[in-house]
């Protein structure tokens, strides 16, 4: 009888599946669910972390909206002409003392409407950026007050005044958040602020000054500790990592006082978080150096949607096993109902494993006594379900198994002598015959392979003896010396060299053979080669030494370099010409650059001294007209009236060319620019004109692209008249769209006009090319021009595709803003149709 039985392992087995599944899936479960928990407890610090940063951002974007508003209200400007005017007249100096008490009185309801705002100030350009008006508080909350013109101070090196200086009108400058200085000094106490400021433009577009917002800070992050929960902590760091805001308060601001302490130092797992081009995690946990293991919740707040280079790191801390404490209450419930299921299962598994497996064990029993040879088993014959079925089966075979044992046991004894004998023989066979095949395939491949080697090099391979004989020769070696292998193979390998170097050759050879200095061997160099009609060429020679037993081969790999060399002389040729060609292009661009600036210069100087003439003649036409005109008789009133005309006209011209050379000479820099706006501000531009024609214009959402404002807006002004002037007998329909074309934004200007010939499509964009009678049609040719010079000097192209009597539409291309993504926007129509008066 077995000691392990098929009884014990099946009652093993039943319990071993139990206890697994139970295990299994309580196990899965509770992994699972702690998992769950603990993360959606992080969440929750990550979460008040998220919406800290929501309410930082929120502050920051009302600073700088308070900081424009003030900058555009109409007491500043007024406030820099009447000082700017103050110089020359007294009266102008009382102007500004209202205006300044005006702006004072402007910035203290600013700051009592703020409590957490400390200073508010308007400050100059001029008098290296002395304050004109300064409002102030000294705490949060505190009295509001005006200072005296002596305590006024010059801002000129703070470091926001050269920031704003570079800033175009519309922006604002954020600040870092610092300690308060008072005279280059850190105030006693330290007050954190942040500073927004936006500079004051006048009509000419030059920099009067500017105005300056400061908020305390720590008003800032008291609102955000609101709602922060017991144990917790906040914590906030600038782009830098250092605090801003800490448990601590001896680690605030540390940076600013002397000392540098960042959060990557105290907590290295957040060093990645800290840093602007990598996002942060939602939650992080980390080890303090205390050993106390903490869970952080981070956000990342801009000062502005705009600019999210320039950020907040905010961190809200707390304890992990804190953190975590629910998910450990309830890990601990779970581990021990898992524990009573289990022990369910052993118990229920006993039982059932016990009435399956003993009457397997009595068959067992009685199976391993008849496999003794003893014949006497107890079977359980008698069983009513499928063991008694099992049970007389296995006596009945028991049976015929006895009376052929005894005849098996003989033959098998036979035939395993036999088999043996067999066996052994075929595998001498066997192993006889497979070696003989791999050596034979062996030998096959290896000279396959050499000689594919040879035959497919591209270069010259020549093996000679100790003798210097040649003793193979390659396809490459046929080709490169003009020998036949045949013709080479059995020859001195100095046939292939020219006179002094074939004499010297076997010299050099014996000399190796008898002292082992090399030479040549082992040594690549360029030499002189010979080919078969006496011809030399250059060529780069490598020879090896090989030893097969006693014998020692010396094999030459060869090649023919001499469409080396000549390419090596063509490309110092071509280097020499292209440096004299490049010196001349550099002085052809010289002066072009030249003749282009001076050719700048004489259309402004020429259409200014033009036009004087022509306002002369037609003034003294027009005072011809008024005065004499009764002493006049009709053909003359005709002449004076063409005479008017043909100045206007001239006059018209010489301004239109003046506008056409500015486009390049007075035109702004390129920028990020609303192309809906400016078409927009061009369609309000033309109200009488769409008035007048009854016309209709449309558009759809257009994007950012990079040009200058004024110019774009020129553009659409310019395509929307034309599309107006060239009408036909119904109201003009025109409709503008924009859609993306490869890297650039395509613009289509439509319209139901007139149309133009095929012909024309690149005529009508040559400077005063006109396609109809000026009685028919005003204007001087120079509009699309202009357009065409507007768009090209943006990096686009301008086309129109139209037919006669069928419409014309204008296409042109401009690149895509980097600071907007614009990826195609949602169809939205805005029509514009004034009603007639």
């Amino acid at each position: 009888m077995t000691r392990f039985g098929i009884g014990a392992k099946v009652a093993l087995l039943i319990c071993i599946i139990s206890v697994s599944a139970s295990a299994a899936v309580g196990l899965t479960i509770y992994w699972h669910f702690s998992r769950t928990l603990v993360d959606q407890e992080l969440k929750e610090l990550s979460a008040f972390a998220r919406v800290e940063g929501v309410r930082f951002t929120a502050e920051m974007e009302a600073l700088r909206a308070d900081a424009l508003f003030l900058s555009h209200t109409p007491t500043v400007q007024s406030t820099f002409r009447a000082q700017q005017d103050s110089v020359d007249t007294p009266k102008s100096q009382e102007v500004e003392d209202g205006l300044q008490e005006r702006m004072a009185i402007l910035f203290q309801q600013q700051l009592l409407a703020k409590p957490f705002y400390g200073h508010a100030r308007l400050i100059g350009v001029a008098d290296d950026g002395r304050e004109i008006v300064h409002v102030y508080r000294a705490s949060p909350g505190g009295d509001v007050r005006m200072a005296p013109e002596a305590e006024l101070q010059r801002r000129a090196s703070e470091p926001y005044f050269e920031g704003v200086a570079r800033l175009a009108e519309g922006d604002v400058y954020l600040s870092e958040v610092n300690l308060y200085r008072e005279h280059g000094v850190v105030t006693d106490p330290p007050t954190p602020v942040v500073r927004a400021a936006s500079p004051v433009y006048g009509f000419d577009g030059k920099l009067l000054g500017m105005v300056v917002i400061h908020q305390f800070f720590e008003q800032v992050t008291k609102e955000l500790q609101q709602g922060l929960g017991e144990g917790n902590a906040l914590i906030v760091v600038n782009e830098q990592g250092e605090y801003l805001v800490h448990p601590d308060p001896q680690q605030t601001f540390a940076f600013d006082l002397g000392s540098s302490r960042r959060i990557q130092d105290d907590y290295p797992a957040l060093a990645d978080a800290v840093q602007a081009t990598v996002e942060p995690r939602a939650s992080i946990v980390d080890v303090s150096a205390s050993g106390e293991r903490l869970a952080f919740g981070l956000c990342r707040a801009p000062f502005c949607s705009d600019e999210p280079e320039h950020f907040v790191t905010i961190v809200t801390s707390s304890s992990y096993d804190q953190a975590v404490a629910g998910s450990v209450r309830i890990r601990y419930r779970s581990l021990l109902a898992g524990g009573g299921v289990l022990l369910a299962a052993l118990v229920w598994g006993f039982f059932v494993s016990r009435s399956v497996t003993e009457p397997l064990r009595q068959i067992a029993w009685s199976a391993e006594a008849f496999g003794r040879g003893d014949t006497d088993v107890a079977l359980p014959t008698a069983a009513p379900d499928e063991t008694g079925v099992v049970a007389r089966s296995l006596e009945t075979m028991m049976a015929q198994i006895q009376a052929a044992r005894t005849k098996l046991q003989r033959r098998a004894e036979e035939l395993e002598e036999s088999r043996r004998a067999a066996y052994n023989l075929l595998q001498d066979v066997e192993a006889a015959r497979q070696n003989l095949a791999r050596s034979e395939q062996d030998t096959r491949d290896q000279a396959a392979r050499t000689q594919a080697i040879l035959d497919g090099a591209s270069d010259a391979i020549i093996t000679i003896g100790e003798n210097g004989v040649i003793e193979s020769f390659n396809q490459a070696a046929e080709q490169t010396f003009g020998y036949r292998a045949s013709e080479a193979i059995g020859q001195n390998v100095s046939l292939l060299m020219p006179a002094p170097y074939c004499d010297e050759h076997d010299q050099h050879l014996r000399n190796y053979l008898e002292t082992g200095v090399a030479n040549i061997i082992r040594v690549g160099r360029e030499v002189v080669g010979r080919r078969a009609g006496g011809a030399t060429f250059p060529m780069y020679l490598a020879v090896s030494e090989i030893k097969l037993g006693d014998k020692r081969l010396f094999t030459g790999i060869a090649r023919d370099i001499t469409e080396l060399r000549q390419t090596m002389q063509r490309l110092t040729d071509a280097n020499e010409e292209l440096e004299q060609r490049s010196q001349q292009i550099e002085r052809f661009n010289a002066n072009l650059s030249r003749s282009n600036e001076e050719l700048k210069q004489f259309a402004y100087v020429a259409s200014h001294d033009l036009q004087e003439p022509l306002r002369k003649v037609t003034s003294f036409c027009q005072m011809l007209k008024d005065e004499y005109t009764d002493q006049l008789d009709d053909q003359a009133r005709t002449y004076i009236r063409y005479a008017v005309d043909g100045a206007q006209r001239m006059k018209t011209l010489i301004t239109d060319l003046l506008s056409y050379s500015r486009v390049e000479t007075q035109g702004k820099p390129l920028e990020p620019t609303d192309a809906d706006h400016a078409c927009a501000e061009a369609t309000e531009d033309l109200t009488a004109a769409i008035k007048e024609s009854r016309a209709t214009v449309t558009r759809e959402k257009l994007p950012w692209v990079n040009a200058d404002q004024a110019q774009l807006v020129r553009l659409f002004q310019n395509l929307i008249a034309n599309a107006i002037k060239y009408r036909g007998a119904e109201p003009p329909q025109i409709h503008i769209r924009a859609e993306r074309a490869g890297q650039q934004w395509q613009f289509r200007v439509r319209d139901n006009g007139i149309g133009i010939d095929p012909q024309y499509h690149e005529r009508i964009f040559v400077i005063f090319q006109r396609l109809h009678a000026r009685d028919e049609y005003s204007g001087t040719g120079i509009g699309l021009a202009v357009c065409k010079r507007i768009v090209e000097r943006a990096g686009g192209r301008i086309w129109v595709e139209s037919q006669p009597d069928a419409g014309s539409e204008f296409c042109f291309t401009l690149s895509p803003s980097s600071q907007h993504s614009h990826e195609g926007a949602k169809r939205h129509d805005r029509v514009y149709q004034p009603t007639a008066s």
